[in-house]
């Protein structure tokens, strides 16, 4: 199977070709187009048009990225009109590093959090060879084209990279994530078993059950029911404060930008419903949200084909 750089690359020759105009004449006016379209685009995406990808595709995602305040890479990927694979195996072939997919060794007692901030982790390093695993995203991207040292790297894709991640520090990152939160945030974690606020509480729980204990019978009924009461009163209170709490409509929340609104992805999973998917396709059209991408994936089976 042809990649979709591969098919937009040799796929417009042929288009050319099958109106009955001759695609080698206009080789060279065309490359040269494609150079000023790709000087013109995010430098995040803009190498793309050396590797084959039309500049409308790019420029398009270019446009759609400045809409909703994204990254263009962050942009083109989320369309769908290029595969994750094929964008980083691109980009590794224009600053002239290596592509990998497996077969990596991190470097042992890496920072893990650094390195998912920067998009880059140090190998395990042996005479001669690269020092880097990279996967940049955004603003990283343009950094690395603009000073590449392909030497030094070897480019994999950002899920990839994480799963190299979790396979090198896999156990230092569930005991940090286990036990961080008492050091980050003590009062948010259960590990300590008495905070400051609690010890007072059981200090004043335990001096009245020796009370109650030493005092006559009828006595420590009373100061029980008294007690129980107290805390019941409290709870109807409570309650019918956030009834009438709940009357009053929060002031409306101001208009945000488009670009100002996260981007989500909405699944819609059918199965046996061919009668009810065009209500739903209009129905999520009608969504007054600006999509990122749109895409409606079928499964191939011959047999289903059609219902």
């Amino acid at each position: 199977m042809r990649s979709a750089l591969e098919r937009e690359k040799f796929d417009a020759p042929a288009r050319q070709g099958s109106r009955g105009e001759s695609a080698f004449p206009r080789s060279r006016p065309l490359k040269a187009r494609r150079d000023r379209d790709a000087a013109a685009l995010d430098p995040t995406i803009g190498f793309l048009a050396s590797s084959g990808l039309h500049p409308a595709t790019l420029a398009a995602a270019t446009a759609q990225a400045r809409q909703l305040g994204v990254t263009a890479d962050a942009a083109l990927l989320a369309t769908g009109a290029v595969s994750e694979d094929d964008f980083y195996r691109a980009f590794a072939r224009h600053i002239g590093a290596s592509f990998v997919t497996s077969g990596v060794r991190l470097a042992p007692g890496l920072d893990h959090a650094s390195a998912v901030t920067a998009g880059v982790a140090p190998l395990h390093r042996w005479p001669g060879g690269p020092r880097f695993l990279a996967a940049p995203r955004g603003a990283a991207i343009a950094a690395f084209l603009a000073r590449p040292d392909p030497g030094a790297l070897v480019i994999t894709t950002p899920r990839r990279f994480e799963a190299f991640l979790r396979d090198a520090s896999g156990d230092r990152i569930a005991t940090e994530a286990a036990t961080t939160l008492d050091a980050i945030a003590p009062n948010g974690s259960a590990r300590r078993l008495f905070s400051p606020a609690t010890l007072p509480a059981v200090a004043i729980l335990a001096a009245a059950t020796t009370l109650v204990v030493w005092l006559d019978g009828g006595i420590a009924r009373a100061l029980l029911f008294t007690a129980l009461w107290l805390c019941f009163a409290v709870a109807c209170t409570h309650r019918i404060h956030a009834c009438f709490a709940s009357c009053d409509s929060p002031p409306p929340a101001p208009p945000l930008e488009e670009r100002d609104l996260p981007a989500y992805t909405v699944i819609v999973a059918l199965y046996k419903e061919s009668r009810v998917a065009r209500d739903l396709v209009a129905a999520l059209r009608r969504l007054d949200y600006p999509p990122l991408g749109s895409n409606l994936t079928c499964q191939k089976d011959r047999r289903r084909r059609g219902r």
